[in-house]
């Protein structure tokens, strides 16, 4: 019996399979979701001006200060006159004020990421792309070779330790160092979590459930919203959004290593027993004389054919070799590059729109949760493609007239 069968006679919605799922969903999206979206608080840039050498505002109150007035000191100079009357500007020499709302400390304020130095603050989000983008190529390619489980628990782990020493960071360019490797870690657990959640179910149910996961992200950046509301010091934040991740040594024994992965492998007898234990779990019976299928590959290379011995090994650059398969992953290649442009795009614009801004960055992330019921429907009524193409051309549509909305609501 091959293990697509063996999930549809012991019911592809098991007890085994919902607690895989909602832990795998949960473990792999959240860190996930808190590491990505947490510059928006821990970046966030305050109203700041110039100190002025003898005293300062202790608020934003507008007033004079000696021989200066609120309106000679800038964001990033200060206009002076010295005892010949003569008038120059200068870049702010006694450092900066800062105002403490919405945000108490961020690394802004830290490290006075102002100025000729704000561009160091939008690049920690970057290098936190390029780490997403080597762990892309390392972990997936790690997964295949030594298991889902192994990977998806010890970049969990990484994330925990390399997040929570972060916060120690001297400088901004060693917390710039951290921010590339949370990001190669994250998506290590991203990635075979996603792929440990397809894997335990039957292919009429991957598309569902693996839709229903984006809820997982989703409600991660929702609780995004809340720990940035409550915690306004960047260092205290990032710790409680790295130390959860260590919750996920505690479900260990809660989340095999996927079944497909053992027999791909040769490792029938572990992937057998597996089987028995969810059969268990779920509370159904096997037929006595069960055998589970070794894929036909493993089954060719074990029946002493020499044209066989050979395991045949696939690479991505198999992907592009049939005129068909390539077209659709360059097209499937675009839409996922300008999705994420526009997504990320949109996601941590929160900062620049007016009103508060803790209510915009929640407003962004609730509107998935009937995005994702939508999609989830029409791809159960309709199939994939034509969502794809009309939600695509409105997302366009909607970008290119943002920019003519009136700004005076008045």
């Amino acid at each position: 019996m091959e293990y697509d069968e063996v999930l549809e006679h012991v019911g592809p919605y098991g007890r085994h399979q919902m607690l895989a799922w909602f832990l795998v969903t949960v473990l792999s999206n959240w860190p996930f979701a808190w590491q990505t979206f947490s510059m928006n608080f821990l970046g966030y840039e305050p109203e700041h001006r110039c100190r002025i050498p003898f005293g300062d505002f202790n608020d934003t109150s507008v007033g004079d200060a000696g021989n200066y007035s609120f309106s000679s000191i800038g964001k990033c100079s200060l206009f002076a006159n010295d005892t010949a009357g003569n008038n120059y500007t200068t870049g702010c020499e006694y450092g900066w004020w800062y105002s403490h709302n919405p945000v108490t400390n961020s690394i802004v304020t830290q490290w006075d990421l102002v100025c000729d130095k704000n561009f160091l603050a939008e690049t920690a989000q970057a290098i936190f792309s390029f780490g997403i983008l080597l762990g892309d190529l390392l972990f997936g390619f790690l997964a295949d070779r030594y298991g889902r489980r192994k990977i998806f628990f010890g970049t969990l782990a990484g994330t925990a330790v390399v997040g929570s020493v972060a916060m120690f960071s001297p400088n901004v360019y060693i917390f710039l160092v951290f921010r590339f490797f949370l990001g190669t870690l994250t998506v290590g657990f991203w990635l075979t979590g996603y792929l440990l959640i397809l894997e335990i179910f039957p292919p009429k149910q991957r598309t569902y459930f693996g839709i229903l996961a984006a809820f997982g992200w989703n409600s991660g950046a929702l609780t995004m919203a809340l720990f940035g509301y409550l915690i306004r010091d960047w260092k205290t934040l990032q710790l409680v959004i790295s130390l959860p991740a260590l919750a996920g040594v505690l479900v260990w024994w809660f989340v095999p290593e996927s079944v497909r992965w053992l027999l791909a492998r040769g490792r029938q007898g572990e992937a057998q027993q597996l089987v028995y234990n969810m059969v268990k779990f779920n509370n159904k019976k096997l037929p006595e004389d069960f055998q589970l299928c070794v894929p036909i590959s493993k089954k060719d290379r074990s029946a002493g054919d020499d044209s066989n011995n050979e395991e045949k090994t696939y690479t991505t650059l198999d992907l592009f070799r049939t005129p068909k398969i390539r077209l659709r992953i360059i097209c499937c290649t675009i839409l996922w590059i300008v999705n994420t442009l526009v997504y990320y795009g949109i996601s941590f614009s929160a900062p620049s729109i007016n009103g508060d801004f803790y209510l915009n960055f929640f407003l962004l992330m609730v509107i998935e949760v009937p995005a994702v019921m939508l999609a989830l429907l029409l791809a159960w009524r309709i199939g994939r493609r034509m969502p794809l193409i009309v939600s695509g051309m409105l997302a366009g549509i909607a970008c290119i007239v943002t920019p003519f909305i009136p700004t005076d609501t008045g």
